[in-house]
Parts: C-alpha cells; sequence; structure tokens
C-alpha cells in the first residue's frame, strides 16, 4: 500500500504549491520567489503571511490546517479534485505581489 504523505506542483505556471497532508498544512510561493528568504507572521485568519525579508513584499502564505479550515471532510482520493480547491488560493497569493 502507498500512502501519500505530500503534494507539491506548480499552478499556472507561475505559483509553487506544497501541501503536506499529514500535518495539513499548505504553503504556496510564486515560483520565481520560492528561494528568497522570507519573514512570517500570523495573520488575523490563522494564516503565515510570508514577507520578502528584503522587501517586505508579500511573497507567499502557509496555511495550517488548510482542509480542515476550509474544506472540511474527507481529503479527496483524487489529484484532479485537491487541485482545484488550491487553485483559488495560489491565484491570490499571486495577485498579492
Amino acid at each position: 500500500m502507498v500512502i501519500t504523505d505530500g503534494i507539491e506542483g506548480i499552478a499556472g505556471s507561475t505559483v509553487w504549491l506544497h501541501y503536506d497532508v499529514g500535518a495539513d498544512v499548505l504553503y504556496v510561493r510564486p515560483a520565481d520567489h520560492r528561494e528568497r528568504e522570507a519573514v512570517g507572521k500570523e495573520t488575523d485568519d490563522g494564516d503565515i503571511l510570508l514577507r520578502d525579508a528584503r522587501t517586505d513584499r508579500p511573497n507567499g502564505l502557509t496555511s495550517i490546517n488548510w482542509w480542515k479550515r476550509f474544506r472540511g471532510g474527507p481529503l479527496p482520493d483524487s489529484l484532479t479534485a485537491i487541485q482545484e480547491h488550491i487553485e483559488p488560493l495560489a491565484g491570490r497569493v499571486l495577485s498579492a505581489v
């Protein structure tokens, strides 16, 4: 039996994402900012907004308990279904950068 513990990919060729299934944590960053040093600060919503350490511009978001907080229920057994839930968040992160 194979158990997937993480899903990683690129959304729309510009947004990198990693979903840690076991910990229920979604990491989203613009692909070209992924290696930049970032500083995180918790938002009012309980997410962690990442800012570029040099410019202080937003450059990512970490969402803890993402599935539990925003989707609920069992995680779909389809990568396509999970991707469909992640895509709107990826778009919002990219527009903030």
